[in-house]
């Protein structure tokens, strides 16, 4: 009876509105950016479905709903498609005065736009201000491939952008970098792609501008302001298409690949796991407390805890079909499973602990926390194997790795008649022999340059200092028999570093 009086409230509030000549509410007032999770969905949506989406994404403590539209079926540029939308109002005590009668008033939404695309259906969620509606997602869609929604974007575009994970558990190595460039295909071309998995990439071209995927969480982010709809459902269309595309790219194939569960050979078990709390520490609107006891909530504990007793990398024991992990004495501190798409996290600390929101006044237990931000990482009794980001990774392989660094280098024709470094150049020489390594870089590599200086004396800072183009070049030069051994390779990387960095001293 209170939902029904409301709907009637929030009707006839609208219809006063609407004859005072007021905007309302609606699908076609929406405007907000291009940032949202795009899914694969066996079905379209009923209308139970999406209302079963609307309530649990209302907020607990305040959701009420301003307007609702649901399945509005509306024409695109590229077909038609199916929009609902649902806006709320909340009302929050400030986190900075949280023992006071003040509040906060604000509003937020659910968008849910329903599209097909050779005859597969997909699911865009936008949304804002809302409570979790992971659980409602679990059981309605899933998650695009990675490795295709990866690779979506990349035909002809810049990677200008990198979030990585290094494939480890060892609290002494490097978890995460970002790289950031121009374009990092050709800036970022020597490091250990193959020992590292993908977690958001940003590509930049002249047909969709910058575009933002991260592929745990399928999202997805174009540059270009506040959309409409139709502009929203457009994005849906696009990655649908471009997904379905199936594309590849020899660099981003390079980064260790996703693949199903079900590809890990039956002999490869786990032997550790490592937990990343680090977004859990630097949350301050998230509590760590004692699960309830009836109503109440239990005391509160120092995150800090965590670092202690879960911080490290912790040994795994098979127990029936799942996995305790444990130190090396005591009893387990909890435990995880396999299922048909991932390793989940069953239980932590016997479920005594519970992360509470103070902003939304909601509690769940530290398990389902870990589970639903991915926050642990898992290695195998095989390396090419591991699980992290919420999916199973197998790094590239060795050959993978050789055209890595093929693409660093390139050839140059002239270099094919030299027989020596320098040659045996007599004092009054003015000039290296021709068929020396330095001759050809003087006479013909660097011929067209503003200065060129041979630096190859006591005080070496490279074999040659050039400035062309407005630029500085270090150059260095390295002569020798032909060999597959990797110690002469080793030194000329190894001069080229020093010629670098001891000039910027």
């Amino acid at each position: 009876m209170d939902s029904l009086r409301e709907n009637r409230l929030s009707t006839h509030h609208r219809m006063k509105k609407e004859r005072r000549g007021i905007p309302v509410p609606s699908l076609d007032c929406l405007r907000t950016p291009a940032n949202g999770q795009i899914f694969a969905i066996e079905k379209p949506l009923s209308k139970i479905a999406v209302e079963a989406a609307f309530r649990a994404a209302l907020p607990r403590s305040s959701g009420r709903a301003v307007m609702k539209q649901v399945r509005e079926k509306r024409a695109t540029k590229d077909g038609d498609c199916w929009a609902s939308l649902i806006c709320f109002a909340i009302t929050n005590t400030p986190s900075f005065f949280p023992n006071t009668a003040l509040k906060e008033h604000t509003y937020g939404f659910l968008l849910i736009l329903e599209i097909e695309a050779d005859a597969k259906w997909f699911l865009g969620i936008f949304k804002k201000g809302l409570a979790s509606i992971a659980e409602w997602l679990d059981d309605k869609a899933r998650h695009l491939p990675r490795t295709k929604l990866t690779n979506a974007f990349s035909h002809g575009a810049a990677v200008t952008k990198l979030n990585l994970q290094r494939i480890t558990v060892s609290p002494h190595e490097l978890r995460a970098a970002s790289y950031e460039a121009a374009n990092l295909q050709t800036s970022l071309p020597m490091m250990s792609a193959s020992r590292c998995a993908i977690r958001s990439v940003r590509f930049n071209d002249d047909q969709y501008g910058s575009v933002s995927v991260t592929v745990s969480t399928s999202r997805v982010q174009r540059s270009g302001g506040r959309c409409t709809v139709e502009e929203l459902a457009d994005l849906v269309t696009t990655v649908a298409g471009e997904t379905l595309a199936a594309k590849s790219s020899a660099f981003l194939g390079t980064f260790a690949q996703a693949v199903p569960l079900n590809e890990l050979p039956a002999d490869v078990t786990p032997t550790s796991i490592l937990f990343d709390w680090s977004t859990l520490l630097e949350a301050d609107e998230l509590e760590l407390r004692r699960k309830p006891a009836n109503e109440d909530l239990g005391r509160q504990f120092r995150k800090r805890i965590l670092t202690r007793i879960l911080g490290e990398t912790i040994s795994l024991t098979p127990h029936g079909t799942n996995w305790l992990f444990l130190k090396t004495s005591g009893q387990p501190l909890g435990s995880f499973a396999g299922t048909t798409a991932k390793y989940s996290i069953k239980q932590i600390l016997g479920d005594r602990l519970v992360i509470h929101d103070v902003h939304t006044a909601k509690s769940i237990s530290l398990a389902k926390w870990a589970r639903e931000n991915d926050a642990y990482s898992i290695t195998f009794t095989h390396p090419e194997f591991f699980f992290g980001n919420g999916a199973l990774y197998r790094r590239a392989n060795f050959a993978t790795e050789v055209d890595v660094v093929r693409r660093c280098l390139q050839t140059e024709p002239a270099l094919a008649k030299a027989t020596s470094e320098k040659g045996e150049p007599k004092k009054t020489d003015t000039h290296f022999p021709a068929d020396s390594i330095f001759g050809i870089s003087e006479d013909f590599l660097y011929q067209h340059r503003d200065w060129l200086l041979c630096a190859d004396l006591g005080d070496e800072w490279a074999d040659y200092l050039c400035i062309r183009g407005n630029a500085l070049l270090f150059i260095h030069y390295k002569g020798g028999k032909e060999t597959t051994g990797a110690s002469s390779f080793q030194e000329v990387v190894g001069q080229g570093l020093k010629n670098l960095v001891f000039p910027c001293k």
